[in-house]
């Protein structure tokens, strides 16, 4: 996958989990966006998860960077083998 449509398709990610409303709650009396505690909850959920694919997306650019490097170290060896 190209990087700039990677880089695009998780801005529209970010963007999509930003303007999701998450406003859950498990306490009695509390509905919706109603209860400060559940919307703070909320709040520290969706930056965890944001945290959690930053996290994972530099992971993955590190991976990948390390596989096509491997890659030319092993195509130089095989075409060094063959002459």
């Amino acid at each position: 996958m190209d990087e700039a449509i990677l880089t695009n398709r998780l801005k529209d990610l970010v963007r999509y989990i930003a303007s999701v409303d998450m406003a859950w709650t498990d306490k009695p009396g509390c509905s919706g966006g109603d209860c400060p505690a559940a919307a703070l909850r909320s709040r520290i959920n969706a930056e965890e998860l944001l945290d959690f694919l930053r996290f994972n997306v530099k992971y993955l650019v590190f991976d990948l960077e390390a596989t096509r490097r491997e890659n030319a170290i092993l195509r130089s060896i095989i075409t060094s083998d063959g002459e």
